[in-house]
């Protein structure tokens, strides 16, 4: 009896063993990373350093060869720390892969060097932030010497994936450093290092820190007073400037596939078309032509509905280019006399618009067109007072557009009571949407329609032409008009 029942516990309890196996979850996504810690002075390995990681891991010391492995970190970005007893710590940032082992060298400073007089505090961002907007303000505060002349700082900042620092800056005697050109969603470590008389006398901590995501900004706009091309989380959020290097930025263009943008910008200064995308911003020239044309200030071009290609408008010519700047294309000759200004493309609808433009500014008409150019149809003819801007709503049943409601041909170009009017392609019926809500004296110009077709992005500005201009939204049916950005232009939905 004894026997038996001795029997039935050993089958119980391993029948709870083969069950708890049964039931463990081990993740196998886990990556080595060894390296070798070494004297900055001499290159001589050091034993017995101290090891640690950021996240946390396991700490060892490395062995007589200066040595050491840490096996079986869950994949990801960490930031490997060395200390050892009159050595200054050192670090690097690494990113471990799955079933990859990654090498690396740390050297710490040692000697007189290693002084750590000054000792910081208060950075900004501040460690392990998140979603940090570009360009950054780096900031630090510190203590520890009475005398503060002849200080001078030394930034550096580095991805997991750089070998070399994405920013080293040397020299500052300021205790802050804006940085325009670090990469979106990407994570960062920084430190900052004191020196007096070019002597180091002290080193911060490795701040960890992760850039915002692009994708998380839908809104762009160019902010007048630089002609940059700005991105933001809505009117209540902070933005971040997309453009870097190019200048007089104009009118982005979201790819309706992908996250990359076109624009205009200042090229042997004529207007031509970039493209800028990924995360890291990377910015190419694409059109071998201006966008350019009567009265142009680089307004016209447009995506492909497939994302793959531009349309864009040069003096009476429009053209059709792939993305990577191949396969230049004339899709349309504009009646003569006149040159094409503007453009969009639906692909719902399977037609392109366009607005053509003569020799004076306000002599403009809007046609239709099929994708390869034929069938061109005038639907907006020729009236007094400016018309511009014309684009599709979503659904490709419309076309949105401005008309300076006044009527007068200014030969300078202003608008008295610019609207923003829907064009019906099935009926023909015209649609003031701006109505009551524009107040007097002021313009309507520049709608974009929303992803989701329920609302319109537009500038509003005085009619006096010197004025700020200002981006509202307001619903498609000209509703809950609502000031958005303030001193800001030309604006577009992601």
């Amino acid at each position: 009896m004894i026997r038996y029942i001795s029997l039935k516990l050993v089958a119980f309890s391993l029948l709870l063993v083969v069950s708890s196996c049964e039931d463990a979850v081990v993740s196998d996504n886990y990556g080595t990373i060894t390296g070798i810690i070494e004297s900055k002075v001499n290159g001589m390995p050091l034993e017995g350093a101290l090891i640690s990681t950021n996240p946390a891991s396991r700490s060892i010391k490395t062995d007589a060869d200066g040595r050491f492995t840490l096996d079986e970190l869950e994949a990801g970005d960490y930031v490997v720390t060395a200390s050892k007893h009159e050595y200054a710590n050192g670090s690097s940032a690494v990113n471990v892969r799955k079933d990859k082992v990654t090498d690396i060298v740390i050297q710490l400073e040692d000697g007189d060097l290693a002084a750590n007089t000054v000792k910081f505090s208060s950075p900004m961002p501040s460690p392990n932030q998140e979603d940090v907007g570009v360009p950054i303000t780096f900031s630090w505060a510190y203590t520890g010497v009475s005398d503060s002349s002849d200080i001078s700082f030394e930034l550096e900042v580095r991805t997991p994936e750089s070998v070399e620092p994405v920013i080293f800056v040397e020299d500052l005697v300021d205790t802050f450093y804006v940085a325009q050109n670090l990469s979106y969603s990407k994570n960062h470590t920084w430190t900052v290092i004191a020196k007096k008389n070019d002597e180091k006398i002290g080193q911060s901590d490795f701040w960890n820190f992760r850039t915002v995501s692009s994708a998380s900004l839908p809104f762009m706009f160019v902010e007048p007073d630089d002609a940059h091309i700005y991105l933001s989380a809505g009117k209540d959020g902070t933005k971040h400037r997309m453009t870097q290097e190019t200048i007089l930025n104009n009118f982005p263009r979201a790819n309706p596939v992908t996250d990359e943008v076109i624009f205009s910008a200042s090229y042997n200064s004529k207007n031509h078309i970039y493209l800028t995308y990924g995360e890291d911003r990377v910015t190419d020239v694409i059109s071998p032509l201006p966008v350019d044309g009567n009265h142009h200030s680089g307004e016209g071009f447009c995506w492909s509905p497939t994302g793959d290609q531009v349309l864009f408008c040069h003096y009476d010519k429009l053209y059709r280019i792939n993305k990577d700047g191949s396969g230049l294309f004339t899709v349309s000759t504009a009646p003569a006399g006149r040159n094409y200004v503007f453009v969009d493309w639906s692909g719902i609808a399977g037609k392109i618009v366009v607005q053509t433009r003569g020799v004076n500014i306000y002599d403009s008409e809007i046609y239709l067109m099929n994708p390869d150019g034929s069938g061109m149809t005038r639907i907006v003819d020729n009236a007094n007072g400016r018309t511009e801007y014309p684009t599709f709503s979503i659904d490709g049943k419309l076309v949105v557009y401005t008309h300076d409601n006044a009527n007068v041909n200014d030969p300078y170009g202003r608008m008295y009571d610019s609207r923003i009017y829907t064009y019906n392609i099935s009926s023909t019926a015209v649609t003031d949407i701006s109505g009551n809500g524009k107040p007097d004296g002021t313009n309507d110009i520049q709608p974009r329609i929303s992803p989701d077709g329920s609302k319109i992005i537009f500038v509003n500005t005085s009619n006096t032409g010197t004025g700020q201009k200002d981006i509202y939204v307001m619903d498609v049916n000209g509703g809950n008009r609502e000031l958005y950005f303030e001193n800001a232009e030309m604006p577009e939905w992601r």
